[in-house]
């Protein structure tokens, strides 16, 4: 009773004192009346759970800009980009307004402040400044495959699964993806690509051609499902067929004959009542190239359909196959609704920005050729076929991720849209082994969180690839806080391993060409002859090797510098795996299956490196007959396969053998068989050995040098300017003038050019002369436009690249401009 009496003395001491006792409500939000099944419904659920239980007292406003009206919105008004899906967020007082330019940007602006609160507590609603963001690619688009039935019936196929597009529409809403690119359909057995439109649209003209009336009405009805859930999140839809023919799994077989006149007919009417009967679907569109029609079957398909439609929808086509010319006849009738699809780098994400020249000059289709040249009646978008390269690997680096969406907005394009690791592929967990204790999802994008977030949250803002403590806070929340930093930088790590392994070896930039995950590439021969995907930037084994012999010099990497980089990848992110598995109290299957698969990733790292060095040393043996060199490149050769068979071990543990027809042509892909081909390599150095005992030759190699942590001349400033004219009629001049740390040391400086288009010239060096301490070169412009870059060469011989292709797009560009007539 003494204990009541004293504590009750003191609350009256304290309130003498002027001291009170309240405890802070929870925040209130208040979002506009008829927001349900909305964006900005979507966002502040997202707001509630972060935020709810929060002992602030404040009111959380949710508004589009037309309905800014308290003083904490006008606060936010006035920083409020005119973008769309912009934010800004303001506290006035108890009042915190999130005002977006529109209800995405609204929900964005959720997003935002929910992430911050997870972050910072309470102190992340004492908003001092206001805060705004506005996204900086405005085409932010996920490019999934409409993949047919793969060993599951047709009732279970993936695309009728309410809780695939649930789970998948959460995921990309709040990983600021904007737009679904669904293309099809795509068959995994066959790797074909059948019409989408007897699927979905039930033809009058041709009754019989398709699935079964009920079979199309279903998908219909599901694809209306799915669209209008994406609208809910804030991602638009498009969807664009692959081919106009009637055969398929699944299709009947029509009695009417597949002649052009039909297929026309047909067409026209399947694309009006799909515009008609998915009212909601934003962008429609065909491919050209292998679909077994020309550029005018679609002009006089798809223009009535969409004319008779009688509804603004948007069109877009693929450049693959297709013509200029004919692309600008189909463009001139979509005026600002009509866009165009660009392979950004082919089928294969391996440099983080768009190659420019060398090999890429004959790939053609590959690249953006002349597209960007006048006239120009469309609006480009990269399509970045990241699933030649990643098929079975998690990937999740936020900094190369950031790079290749900013490169997408080349010269004026809107942005991209990007593959994810299934496109091609089941969706379903189809790796596992079936009594695998790390078997943990359900669908892949499920284990593929992160290769969304980074590719969305980087287009959207790419200063969040430097924030890593948002993405150190996700692996927390999944793995634990005393594992996420390792977890995060070994991704970051290995996530580098495949598009470095790729931009020193390529066997060709489709999907067709080369899987860098799944195959051993060759023999060593092979690799000593073969060529990175990048040779602006990176030496091949056999021009390394003639470099050694001839003392010249060189400022790309050489193929020993990318093989460290490798090295040293694989190295790093084994031990981050390594220390989290010491670190972790309750492993996961999840956190099993990450580390055991980023430990795998790391051993294909090892195999490049290897295999890269050997070839080096290979053909610097080939060059000088220098048969000393057999027992270094041995030893590489027998560490290759040393990597390998640690990879392989992995995977017959790990996974079940499983499908790959695109590239290796099989239902039951192992590492172990593919591995079975590495014997060869040292089959070849022993006959290569033998040839060059039998030539009678005999050589000395000079000494292997590796570029690995050298430095050329440092560029510390760099300006440009375009006058005009230029000497040529037509043409503006280019003038570039740059400075460089210890001036005296700097020898020799090129100004490296090459006209914009990409299937037109290649580089070509020009001296730039010295002006005081600074390097001045010139160069003509014609209306097609110019990149351009700077070569360098120390005294001591030593050459650098400017801009350095490992930091940012390693070249500038003047923009092709409309030529006055």
């Amino acid at each position: 009773m003494s204990r009541v009496r004293s504590a009750i003395s003191w609350m009256v001491v304290l309130l003498v004192l002027g001291v009170s006792f309240c405890y802070a409500a929870a925040p209130r939000i208040v979002a506009p009346e008829g927001s349900a099944n909305t964006p900005i419904a979507f966002g502040v659920g997202d707001l509630k759970n972060a935020i709810g239980k929060l002992q602030v007292d404040v009111v959380v406003r949710v508004v589009t800009a037309g309905q800014a009206k308290t003083p904490a919105a006008k606060q936010a008004l006035k920083v409020l980009s005119p973008k769309p899906e912009s934010f800004a967020i303001a506290r006035v007082g108890r009042e915190i307004a999130i005002v977006g330019r529109d209800q995405v940007g609204a929900m964005y602006g959720c997003f935002e402040l929910a992430e911050r609160a997870d972050l910072a507590g309470r102190s992340a609603l004492d908003i001092k400044k206001t805060i705004a963001q506005s996204p900086t690619v405005e085409f932010r688009a996920v490019n999934p495959f409409l993949t047919l039935p793969y060993k599951e019936d047709d009732k279970n196929w993936w695309f009728l699964q309410e809780d695939y597009w649930k789970g998948y529409l959460d995921q990309l809403a709040r990983a600021r993806i904007n737009w679904i690119d669904l293309h099809g359909m795509y068959d995994i057995k066959t790797t074909g690509f059948p019409n989408i439109y007897p699927y979905f649209i039930i033809s009058e003209k041709f009754p019989d051609v398709g699935v079964e009336p009920e079979i199309a009405r279903r998908n219909l009805a599901m694809l209306n499902k799915v669209i209008q859930m994406a609208k809910a999140r804030g991602i638009k839809f498009a969807i664009m067929s692959y081919s106009a023919g009637w055969n398929g799994q699944g299709l009947r077989k029509p009695t009417s004959q597949a002649t052009p006149e039909n297929l026309a007919a047909y067409t026209r009417e399947v694309v009006r009542k799909m515009i008609e009967q998915c009212p909601g679907l934003d962008m429609i569109g065909f491919r050209i190239g292998e679909s077994g029609q020309k550029e005018d079957f679609y002009r006089e398909s798809y223009i009535p359909a969409i004319a008779q439609a009688g509804r603004k929808i948007a069109l877009y086509t693929r450049t693959w196959g297709a013509r200029k010319e004919q692309i600008l006849l189909i463009g001139k009738q979509f005026p600002n609704r009509f866009f165009i699809e660009i392979k950004y780098n082919g089928e294969q994400f391996g440099p983080p920005y768009i190659v420019a020249g060398g090999r890429m000059k004959n790939w053609r289709d590959y690249s953006y050729q002349q597209y960007y040249s006048y006239p120009r009646v469309y609006k480009i978008i990269y399509q970045l076929r990241a699933n030649g390269t990643h098929r079975v690997f998690p990937w999740g680096n936020p900094g190369l991720a950031a790079r290749a969406n900013e490169c997408s907005l080349l010269a004026g394009s809107i942005g991209l849209c990007v593959e994810p690791i299934d496109a091609y592929y089941p969706k379903y967990d189809f790796r596992h082994r079936d009594d695998s204790p790390n078997k943990w999802y359900k669908w892949q994008y499920e284990r593929d969180w992160l290769w969304y977030h980074v590719w969305g949250r980087t287009a959207y803002d790419p200063s969040t690839a430097k924030r890593d403590e948002i993405w150190v806070r996700m692996f927390e929340k999944r793995f634990g806080k005393e594992v996420a930093r390792e977890l995060y930088n070994a991704m970051k790590w290995a996530s580098m391993i495949v598009p470095d392994a790729y931009t020193a070896y390529s066997l060709g930039p489709d999907h067709r060409n080369h899987a860098p995950e799944l195959e051993w590439g060759g023999d060593v021969k092979a690799w000593s002859e073969g060529q990175p995907f990048d040779t602006q930037n990176v030496m091949s084994p056999k021009e390394y090797a003639d470099f050694l012999v001839s003392g010249g010099l060189t400022a790309r990497a050489t193929p020993l510098r990318m093989a460290s980089y490798l090295a040293e990848e694989a190295r790093r992110t084994r031990e981050y795996v390594e220390q989290a598995r010491k670190k972790v109290r309750r492993p996961t299957a999840e956190f099993n299956d990450l580390t055991t698969e980023l430990t795998a990733l790391s051993y294909l790292g090892d195999y490049y490196s290897h295999k890269l060095f050997a070839a080096c040393v290979y053909a610097l043996m080939n060059a000088t007959s220098d048969v000393s060199l057999e027992l270094p490149i041995r030893i590489e050769l027998k560490s290759a396969v040393a990597a390998w068979r640690n990879l392989a071990k992995i995977g017959d543990e790990h996974y079940k053998p499983f499908v790959d027809t695109l590239r290796m042509h099989t239902e039951e892909f192992t590492w172990s068989k593919e591995g079975e081909k590495l014997a060869q390599d040292l089959k070849v150095l022993d006959d290569t050995v033998e040839q060059i005992k039998a030539s009678g030759k005999t050589g000395k190699a000079p000494p292997i040098a590796i570029d690995v942590g050298v430095r050329g001349p440092v560029v510390v400033s760099c300006q440009s300017e375009l006058s005009g004219p230029g000497s040529q009629p037509n043409t503006k001049k280019l003038t570039v003038r740059a400075a460089f740390e210890n001036p005296a040391k700097v020898d020799k400086v090129f100004l490296r050019t090459k006209p914009f288009p990409s299937d037109k010239g290649d580089w070509t060096p020009s001296p730039m002369t010295k002006q005081g301490s600074v390097w001045v070169g010139e160069a003509d412009v014609d209306p097609e436009g110019l990149m351009w870059c700077i070569e360098a060469y120390g005294v001591d011989g030593i050459g650098s690249m400017w801009p350095d292709f490992r930091k940012e797009t390693p070249y500038r560009y003047v923009a092709p401009w409309e030529a006055t007539k």
